[in-house]
């Protein structure tokens, strides 16, 4: 619970600090995006070929000490009262970004300086006074109380932070560039490359540096202007950081930090005590756990955004498959995963294999190798040998960062012992996600199975519900399915209008739980051919059961462009909760009309229970910002107590004609633990659902072992019902809960 309370006192903080005028402006993030000081750093970027032998020389305390040798920001506007400054050195000025500066020897400078801005203590006495409507940027150097000062600039934050002649700092660079601030730290994550000094910096600089105060020769010296960055694949949640440090480490993962200054030791920026209040949330050994000898230094012959690796990057979706109710001995219809290679090397799979009563159904094309930007499809089918819940897993081992890659498997055997037909429906959801209003989208296909031991009677296949209009379907169904045999529903969505558009297949038939449904959903977007538009697959990640302090595989979801113009995220991607990015995802700053990028996320329990979070995407399409839920949940490091798993942890049963009841929908409760978990008392069920008389779950679940829980819905009314299936037992983040939700029609 520590890092969550530090997370809380850092966001309280940070409202403290909105407010202040010391703190200069919040929430505003200097110079141009494409600065290489806002400019992430790409998957697989050139490294240095010196690298090695320049982290060598990076030795010493990693230090962040705001208290001295640091910035005070304050905020200044066209109100701030004009002060003259006198200057016994020089004062230079930009006009433009690639302007020669115009420098001025000695003199007085008219500055908007607020009553009672105070210089940094110490021999430098550096501010920073910033206009963040106009971008005028003033630093000083050795500025003191009665308005006299060594050297001073006046720079511009619309501008990319690299002046034409050299500017502050020993590297030539704008003060401001880099600096943490206290808002950043309170809002979980920081957008930009930080600022770093050393004691071994080389005679010779680099971009983005134009100059350089470095006194070294040795070859394992960096040139100022150097770009070093924490290795990505580094988990830093288990550094032992602060949260605030936490933060820090991640910035430096994504962008990284440049060599601006020679100093005493590694230390990198943050603002001035003085102004930003951190109260401790920043200290001189925040990023002191940040393993130094974990930094590369990327290659300066290549400009930021180019990539210079090879490596796979892979993705499967879905990562799961139910296939409800079979009979023993028979064969159901098969189902689809997606596999991605979003890399920039080739992927070589060594197999792919798959257990339990499942199998590869021979309609996938997956071979030895997969080229960067192909996909191929993996497909399975069930025979259930016996009743009840039958579990199982695809495993795809390749060459791929988290090899293997896998698809969880459920299903359930039902007995041939009596004449009646089952219908069984897959998948009984279709997401059309994005679709231009007035067009055509491509086909879903869903698969309606007999998989009872009589012949399925069907009145009718129709698209009812909200928006019947928006969906079309076709199928190959007759008027009787016989026992095993399967047929094949096609639905298209033109949506009529935009935003969010929803209806069901409804199939009558002489089945338990007709009419069966298959819920559908999409959005309708403007028909305009400029802009963009995102669809996100899938819209939540359900982690499941994780130990408290240990992290999770890494779970993906893909974002697709679907509209007509690149797609740009407007500052970086935000995530809350336990759960946290990989360093893996394909996202930068943009993505083209027509292409996909991934999105991939760890979880970190930090306490027990039900753990909830958020992705959140800002972008320029109509219905920003898009959210990825996230949820999972923390379990306890005792070797000998039981662990529930409930896949999925919620149901939502869609749309239902009022008064008629659905088809069953299952849950698959796994003890994960290293103990039998026992339930106390009788499993509780509200609203209008109820359970279907299906499910395995008895008094107790043996250690490894798992059982279903079945729920069926029948509406009492129209509009949205709720409720939930509330399980006690012995385990430590009792009582277990499965929401349940549903809509009357």
């Amino acid at each position: 619970m520590k890092r969550l309370h530090e997370v809380f006192v850092l966001s309280v903080l940070g409202l403290l600090l909105f407010a202040s005028q010391g703190s200069g402006q919040s929430g505003l993030v200097p110079y141009t995006p494409t600065s290489p000081w806002n400019t992430p750093i790409p998957a697989n970027p050139f490294v240095s070929p010196k690298s090695s032998g320049y982290i060598s020389g990076l030795t010493g305390s990693f230090g962040s000490d705001p208290t001295q040798y640091s910035f005070p920001v304050y905020k200044v506007d066209s109100a701030t009262p004009l002060r003259t400054v006198s200057i016994s050195g020089s004062f230079k000025t930009w006009g433009c970004n690639t302007c020669q500066a115009t420098v001025q020897s000695g003199g007085t400078v008219r500055v908007p300086i607020p009553s009672g801005a105070q210089a940094a203590a110490g021999t430098d006495g550096q501010i920073i006074l910033w206009n963040a409507s106009t971008g005028d940027e003033w630093e000083f150097w050795q500025l003191t109380s009665t308005y006299t000062a060594t050297n001073g600039y006046h720079y511009n934050t619309k501008w990319s932070a690299v002046p034409a002649s050299p500017g502050p700092r020993g590297a030539g660079i704008p003060y401001l560039a880099g600096l943490v601030r206290p808002w950043e730290i309170a809002l979980g994550h920081i957008d930009h490359a930080l600022a770093l000094t050393y004691q071994n910096t080389a005679t010779t600089y680099t971009f983005p540096a134009t100059k350089t105060d470095g006194p070294c020769t040795s070859s394992t010296c960096m040139p100022e202007g150097s770009r070093l960055q924490l290795d990505p694949t580094l988990d830093v949640t288990t550094l032992g950081l602060s949260a605030s440090g936490v933060i820090i480490a991640k910035a430096l993962q994504k962008y990284g930090m440049i060599i601006v200054d020679t100093g005493g030791h590694p230390k990198v920026y943050f603002e001035y005590d003085g102004t930003a209040h951190w109260n401790g949330a920043i200290t001189a050994s925040t990023v002191s756990g940040i393993p130094l000898d974990r930094f590369r230094v990327l290659d300066p012959a290549h400009p930021m955004g180019s990539s210079g690796g090879t490596a796979p990057v892979v993705s499967l979706s879905p990562t799961s498959f139910v296939f409800g109710n079979q009979t023993v001995g028979t064969t159901s219809a098969a189902q689809f995963s997606t596999l991605t290679n979003s890399g920039s090397a080739t992927l070589t799979i060594s197999s792919v294999t798959v257990s339990g009563d499942f199998a590869l159904a021979g309609l996938g094309a997956c071979g030895t190798s997969l080229a960067t930007g192909t996909r191929c499809t993996i497909s399975v089918n069930f025979k259930p040998t016996a009743t009840g819940t039958r579990t199982g897993t695809v495993t795809v081992t390749d060459t791929a960062t988290g090899s293997p890659q896998k698809i969880s498997l459920t299903g359930s055997g039902v007995s041939s012992g009596t004449s009646t037909p089952v219908a069984s429906l897959s998948p009984t959801s279709l997401a059309f996600g994005n679709q231009t209003v007035g067009t055509t989208s491509a086909a879903k296909v869903v698969t309606l199975s007999n998989t009872g031991s009589a012949a399925l009677s069907i009145t009718s296949i129709a698209v009812a519900g909200t928006n019947v209009g928006d969906f079309t379907q076709t199928h190959t169904c007759l008027s009787s399915l016989a026992a095993g045999a399967r047929c094949t529903i096609s639905v298209t969505f033109k949506p009529a209008a935009t935003g969010t558009r929803s209806a069901r297949v409804s199939v009558t038939d002489n089945a338990s739980g007709s009419p069966q449904a298959v819920v559908l959903s999409g959005s309708g977007v403007s028909s305009s051919t400029t802009g963009p538009a995102v669809s996100l697959s899938p819209t939540s990640l359900a982690f499941g059961n994780q130990t408290v302090g240990t992290t999770s595989a890494v779970k993906y979801a893909t974002l697709t462009n679907t509209g007509h113009a690149t797609l740009t995220f407007s500052g970086s991607f935000a995530i809350s909760g336990d759960f946290h990015f990989t360093g893996l995802g394909t996202c930068g700053s943009s993505v083209a009309a027509g292409a996909s990028c991934l999105v991939n996320v760890k979880f970190t329990p930090t306490a027990t229970g039900i753990r909830t979070g958020t992705v959140t995407l800002n972008d320029n399409a109509p219905n920003t910002p898009q959210r990825i839920s996230l949820s999972g949940s923390g379990v306890s490091t005792s070797t000998t107590g039981p662990a529930v798993s409930l896949s999925p942890s919620s149901l939502s049963f869609g749309n239902q004609a009022v008064r008629t009841t659905s088809a069953v929908h299952f849950v698959t409760l796994t003890n994960t633990g290293h103990a039998t978990l026992t339930f106390s008392g009788s499993f509780l069920i509200s609203g209008d659902f109820a359970f279907g008389g299906l499910g395995t779950c008895g008094s107790s679940v043996a250690a490894g072992a798992s059982c279903t829980v079945s729920v069926k819905f029948t509406p009492t009314a129209t509009g949205t019902r709720t409720g939930a299936v509330t399980l006690n037992d012995n385990a430590p983040n009792t009582p277990q809960k499965i929401t349940l939700s549903g809509a009357g029609t």
